[in-house]
């Protein structure tokens, strides 16, 4: 029991009535608008990668995106990290407490740096991978639904609130 917060609320995305709703539907609309771009695009005539090499790299997304959270998690606090794998899913955690801030980043981290190196992978590689490299991309923004219900989660505490995370559900603090 850390003595200088006290506990003011718990954020349990499995006792959410619309959380499973909200994942899903951002998983849908993802892979919808991602398969009319690829569609449209027509990036699968170049595609030289076989399925149970897409498969593989979006096992290894998968990985790199939960382990971006970890690399935030342990850039704002040194406590130990969580790991909780419940097929089909995998989360991450830890046992320190952070600002409404850094909880923010943290969850948002994958997302938006992954984006952006996927993105560019897109522009600059060669055609015979962009389908491949799309496949990643509507992955990273369809596979963070839970990122995203975090973060729409948090809106309504105040910023001096703090947020730990242990990959099951996450306690909502204020500072005594």
């Amino acid at each position: 029991m850390d003595n200088g917060f006290r506990k003011i609320g718990v954020i349990d995305y499995q006792k959410s009535k619309y959380a499973n709703l909200f994942i899903i539907g951002s998983f849908v609309l993802s892979i919808s608008v991602g398969a009319i771009i690829i569609v449209l695009s027509d990036s699968t005539s170049n595609n030289i990668l076989k399925g149970q090499w897409i498969l593989l790299g979006c096992l290894c997304y998968i990985i790199i995106h939960e382990s971006v959270h970890l690399i935030f998690m342990k850039i704002f606090s040194k406590e130990r990290l969580c790991l909780s794998l419940k097929f089909p899913t995998i989360s991450v955690g830890s046992n320190g407490k952070f600002s409404k801030r850094q909880f923010i980043i943290i969850a948002l981290a994958p997302v938006v740096i992954l984006g952006v190196v996927l993105a560019l992978l897109i522009i600059f590689c060669s055609e015979s991978y962009k389908f491949f490299l799309s496949i990643l991309l509507i992955l990273n923004f369809a596979g963070s639904g839970g990122d995203y219900l975090q973060v729409f989660e948090m809106r309504k505490y105040s910023m001096d609130t703090f947020f730990q995370d242990n990959s099951i559900e996450t306690s909502v603090y204020k500072k005594k």
